[in-house]
């Protein structure tokens, strides 16, 4: 392909023209290069360490300021302006200050109120309920359909609409369905759980509301810039309708996602559309997600899909009868078309079908439903609790015939959260669903508002961790001052640097390594840091990291220059294993192989000695152009030594390094080229 035609930003067409000098080009060939794809661009911007430190010297540009400036970054902080977040920041403030404005009610039970502790027992079980059912159901030797298959009893916990609502599963999913097909995991719970809980919506459940529920309005009609609190307010074009003015009915979660947060919210996720109803649950399977509501009699209830961890409790229980599924999910698609038809047109709730148009299969199950809700009342209404209720928790381990060590003790770890969540005072409070909601969104917006800080803040840098590091290094080894990040004298050193690895020249440097070496001798020290040859083949004086002193080459190499080979090693290893113990993936035997190469040695030694490069040639197998290339990187590396000595006040290293520089600047090495001159 042509890659880019025409200019950025200037041209909306570009014209590509094919010359074929002899032959056109085979028919698929042309179709690949008219139609293939582009390589993609892969940034390949770095940190080092004399880059932070040169703009830590610096006031006019960060090293934050850099990294966002990078190619790696671009697409990132585009997509971040593109969304107003300052603005979003605000509006996420604002909601968090009205929700705190309106407290918590009363408790009725006394003082002090326990809904909080309630709602994060509630939470906590909930992830750990997903993570025992995500391990069971690839243990369980019973079949994945007795799990979480369809007709099992479930309650279900999915502010603002429902917690602690009876409900069946009407739609099971398997083991493929349940773990790691959405990444993320449920929230990051488990407490050891091997194996990631999908995130998708994978199950469809009839849920059974609360009295006095008010279905909400189609959730087409909703604005996107609608605000967030216990109302809710809709804004239409034509009217505006609250869940309130229709009866004060608890707002459900409507077409908001699962976390009942609306507008700005919803659309938050760099990676892709926000987890809820109506996109999460299109992953996958293709199938667009239930959220459907319908009544019989009096009482209403949700077809909707759920989450792995929207399940708090998996019950022992399951229908008798073998479930309509397909017939209760049809019923379910033509109700949610009737509601899109009618979406925005009336300020009116949607028509839904009524017990007498309802199928037999839906009215069966909500007759089931309010029985098993009335029974489930009655016993929670005693005194104490009864050794046993007609909803107990499934027990994994005996039911399921699961003798697994692992699930054992994870499974261990969720009876306590239950047996909580029953003797709590709060479980049976007819103020539990508002309090929970006011409590969740509470949790929500502080949730959103944290993560529009990371967004804004130089966290959210990919580089970020990496500079964090590298900045830990620095200060460490008395680069910098880590309070006040002051580049220190070694770091004012590092920062004349550019030809080799900074840090293991300066520590050189200070170490006083040069110090007892003569002019030739320092020359073929420094040629360990430029030499380019590959280190697998024994030539001259040196292999890799280990000098070859039974060569001829080796022999000549006189014992001050050895000892000041090992100590370059020494040095390097060590500084491998300092910014191993930051948490760089550094190796300290790679990180010396890396920058240290003893294949020149002996070379670069005779050659500061004055010999003619014909003789060089003789004791080397090293090609002509490799070591021309590594002595005039030698000249650029003595230069800005002696700027580092210039720098730490060291006269004499710096006239050593003068006479270094004019030794091997002669002969053929430093000839003006043919071409250029």
């Amino acid at each position: 392909m042509a890659g880019r035609a025409g200019r950025r930003g200037l041209d909306k067409v570009g014209t590509v023209i094919l010359t074929c000098w002899k032959e056109v080009p085979p028919a698929p060939t042309l179709s690949r290069m008219l139609t293939g794809k582009a390589t993609l661009l892969s940034s390949q911007f770095r940190l080092t360490y004399n880059m932070i430190l040169n703009l830590l010297r610096t006031e006019d540009l960060s090293v934050e300021d850099m990294i966002k400036r990078s190619f790696s970054e671009f697409a990132t902080q585009r997509a971040l302006g593109a969304r107003d977040l300052p603005l979003l920041l605000a509006k996420t403030h604002k909601a968090l200050e009205r929700e705190r404005k309106k407290g918590t009610a009363p408790c009725l039970k006394g003082d002090p109120p326990a809904i909080e502790e309630y709602y994060a027992q509630s939470r906590a079980t909930a992830l750990q309920t997903a993570a025992v059912v995500s391990q069971a159901l690839t243990l369980a030797k019973t079949g994945n359909k007795l799990l979480m298959g369809e007709g099992r009893y479930i309650k279900v916990s999915l502010p603002p609409a429902f917690v602690n609502a009876l409900g069946m599963i009407v739609k099971g999913a398997d083991a493929a369905d349940l773990l790691e097909g959405g990444g993320g995991g449920a929230g990051g719970g488990g407490g050891g759980v091997g194996g990631g809980v999908s995130s998708r919506q994978v199950l469809v459940a009839m849920v059974l509301c609360q009295e006095g529920f008010v279905p909400p309005l189609p959730a087409e009609g909703r604005d996107d810039g609608v605000e967030v609190g216990e109302d809710n307010k809709m804004k239409r074009n034509k009217k505006k309708t609250t869940n309130r003015e229709r009866g004060g009915g608890v707002s459900p979660f409507g077409g908001g996602g699962h976390d009942g947060l609306h507008g700005p919210f919803s659309s938050l996720s760099l990676s892709g559309p926000p987890a809820g109803v109506g996109q999460a649950g299109r992953e996958g399977g293709g199938e667009e997600p239930f959220e459907v509501y319908g009544s019989v009699g009096s009482r209403y209830y949700a077809l909707v899909s759920l989450r792995l961890e929207d399940v708090i409790v998996v019950t022992n229980r399951r229908r008798k009868q073998r479930l309509d599924t397909e017939g209760i999910l049809a019923t379910g698609r033509a109700m949610q078309h009737a509601a899109k038809q009618q979406a925005g047109t009336s300020s009116l709730p949607p028509s839904f079908p009524s017990s007498s148009t309802s199928s037999s299969v839906i009215m069966d199950v909500m007759d089931e439903l309010l029985k098993t809700e009335k029974e489930e009342a009655k016993a929670l209404a005693e005194d104490s609790l009864p050794p046993s209720l007609p909803l107990d928790p499934l027990n994994f381990p005996k039911d399921l015939k699961i003798n697994d060590l692992d699930f054992m003790q994870s499974y261990s770890r969720l009876l306590p959260g239950q047996q909580a969540l029953l003797s709590s005072k709060c479980h049976t409070c007819p103020l539990l669903l508002s309090q929970y909601t006011h409590i969740h969104r509470l949790r929500r917006l502080e949730q959103k508002a944290s993560q529009l800080e990371h967004w804004l803040s130089n966290e959210s840098l990919a580089l970020f961790p990496d500079f964090q590091q590298r900045l830990a290094v620095l200060g460490a080894l008395g680069y910098i001052d880590l309070n006040s990040q002051v580049v220190q004298l070694k770091g004012r050193a590092a920062c004349e640097v550019n030809t080799c690895e900074e840090l293991l020249l300066t520590e050189m440097v200070f170490d006083n390594v040069l110090e007892p070496l003569e002019p030739a001798e320092i020359a073929g020290l420094l040629s360990v840091f430029v030499c380019q040859e590959k280190s697998g083949k024994e030539e001259g004086g040196g292999k890799g990291t280990k000098l070859d002193v039974d060569s001829k080459a080796g022999q000549a190499i006189p014992p001050a220059l050895r000892v000041a080979c090992g100590k370059v090693l020494e040095i390097a290893r060590h500084l491998g294993d300092v910014q191993r113990c930051f948490n760089l993936p550094t190796d300290p035997e790679s990180f010396a192989t890396q920058h240290v190469n003893l294949a020149l040695v002996d070379v670069v030694y005779e050659w500061a000695r004055g010999v003619n490069f014909k003789d060089i040639m003789e004791i080397s197998t090293v090609q002509e152009g490799s070591i021309v290339r590594c002595i005039t990187r030698l000249d650029e590396l003595c230069r800005e030594v002696r700027n580092a000595a210039r720098m730490m006040g060291d006269p004499a290293l710096y006239r050593k390094m003068e006479v270094v520089s004019q030794s091997i600047k002669r002969d053929i090495v430093f000839a003006g080229s043919l071409y250029l001159s």
